[in-house]
């Protein structure tokens, strides 16, 4: 082990401590080093086989803190004087492994077993606080899936599942959630579509319930043009399959839906409720 050392000033091409090949299970732990140029060699490498990289401290230095190393050399806690700490092949066989912060990965992280038995991972939080896995692309949120953080208050409720979508500003696009204590399933878009109103539509004042995949049209009063044509809140890129009912009568309906619309189109009256969907893209 090459530990507890502390170097400073070097204007060179090489690394302040370094471990070369064939060396086994050598580890470099707890240094500090100061103001030590190494160009693209890295502060500190282990080229060895085994080992551990650990609690080593940078500062002053625009080098990589870790240099080339050996896939089989494991990193943890080197700090290069900003608080950012490195976690790089990091196999824990056993226990557990605590963060208080927050730990990011930059490469492609794989958490997998390929020994017998399973694998979990998990995340554990208190009721009533959001928990999950968010997705981004360029910092920017993408998608979102894991619990809503609604409070938890007896007989199931709260905690439910969501998922949700993004737009290129991260702003939020539409949420689909399932219920934890039914397993109903509330999908669609955030926002309520719209209806066209007018004799020649669906009459005085309709009202409309829900979203663009599934909702309900109260015609209006007055005459109607024997149509209700709801314009979706956000395009579907095809045109989507929408069943529709009459929920008051027995009156026979025909949708006619488009990219933006869905025509609601039969012998209605004032104060049918027309049921539409689940839409349903191809």
């Amino acid at each position: 082990m090459i530990a507890d050392n502390v170097l400073s000033g070097n204007a060179g091409t090489f690394s302040a401590i370094s471990v070369a090949s064939p060396a086994t299970g050598w580890s470099i732990q707890n240094n500090v080093v100061t103001n030590w140029q190494a160009g693209a060699a890295g502060i500190f490498t282990n080229d060895g086989t085994g080992g551990v990289v650990s609690g080593n401290e940078a500062y002053g230095s625009s080098s990589p803190i870790i240099g080339t190393s050996s896939p089989t050399i494991v990193f943890y806690g080197n700090d290069t004087g900003t608080g950012v700490l490195n976690l790089d092949n990091v196999n824990i066989t056993s226990g557990s492994a605590a963060f208080s912060g927050s730990l990011s990965a930059i490469g492609n992280p794989v958490f997998g077993w390929n020994g017998a038995g399973g694998i979990l991972a998990g995340l554990n939080t208190s009721a009533g606080h959001l928990s999950g896995w968010r997705e981004e692309v360029a910092g920017i949120n993408r998608e979102f899936y894991g619990s809503d953080g609604t409070t938890e208050s007896g007989s199931n409720a709260g905690s439910n599942f969501i998922l949700n979508g993004y737009g290129d500003t991260g702003s939020l696009l539409w949420t689909w959630e399932w219920v934890r204590a039914s397993g109903h399933m509330i999908v669609g878009n955030q926002g309520t579509p719209t209806v066209a109103a007018g004799a020649s539509g669906c009459g005085t004042s309709p009202a409309i319930a829900g979203n663009d995949t599934v909702g309900l049209v109260t015609v209006g009063s007055s005459t109607n043009g024997g149509q209700c044509t709801v314009t979706f809140t956000n395009p579907w890129v095809n045109a989507p399959v929408c069943p529709v009912f009459d929920q008051t009568a027995s009156t026979l309906l025909t949708p006619i839906p488009s990219t933006t619309t869905l025509e609601i189109k039969g012998g209605i009256v004032a104060g049918d409720k027309l049921q539409y969907g689940p839409c349903e893209e191809y």
